[in-house]
């Protein structure tokens, strides 16, 4: 095994060597590539989670294949949940076999194109994580004044709806706060 980190000077004592070795930069990309997160590469690797941190930041090559894995894996899942939002076309061979009385046996094979209908729910996934604007459950407006309101030009009924709405919203922020 070769060593790329050196032991941790602690005092005038030397710390434990560490178990690293350049042959886990690679199982660190593999394991990254399969989504692996950094509690999962500890456990593979039988060490607690903050020695992948401290590996990560000794060693810019181990942190770099560990980034590449996670963008590898994370662009292959946005490109199929981008193909499951609009739809798409798979081509199928179909295989069929026939026994003629004479015990002879046919084979047919036929290709056939498929297309794969959008997924509303990935539909609904990516339109709500890339247009929060747009799609949120939950959409904030700002109804904050930005001038004072001249009463005097609403009728009593306006003012009785206006007072109505602000007593009904105040009692929505107090119980909101309260809980």
């Amino acid at each position: 095994m070769v060593r790329t980190t050196k032991p941790i000077k602690r005092g005038n004592k030397v710390g434990r060597k560490s178990p690293f070795t350049e042959e886990m930069i690679y199982q660190a990309y593999q394991l990254s590539l399969l989504g692996a997160e950094n509690k999962d590469l500890a456990r593979f690797f039988r060490v607690c989670e903050a020695t992948i941190w401290n590996w990560r930041q000794h060693s810019p090559e181990f942190d770099e294949a560990i980034k590449d894995g996670k963008d590898i894996a994370d662009a292959n899942v946005t490109e199929s949940l981008y193909r499951r939002a609009m739809g798409y076309e798979v081509t199928e061979e179909h295989i069929t076999k026939r026994n003629l009385p004479e015990g002879e046996i046919i084979t047919n094979t036929r290709t056939v194109k498929k297309q794969i209908a959008p997924d509303v729910t990935a539909i609904i996934f990516w339109l709500k994580n890339r247009r929060k604007d747009l799609w949120a459950d939950i959409q904030k407006f700002d109804l904050t004044l930005k001038a004072p309101l001249d009463l005097s030009q609403f009728s009593e009924e306006e003012k009785q709806i206006l007072r109505g709405a602000a007593l009904k919203r105040l009692n929505q922020f107090t119980s909101a706060n309260n809980n």
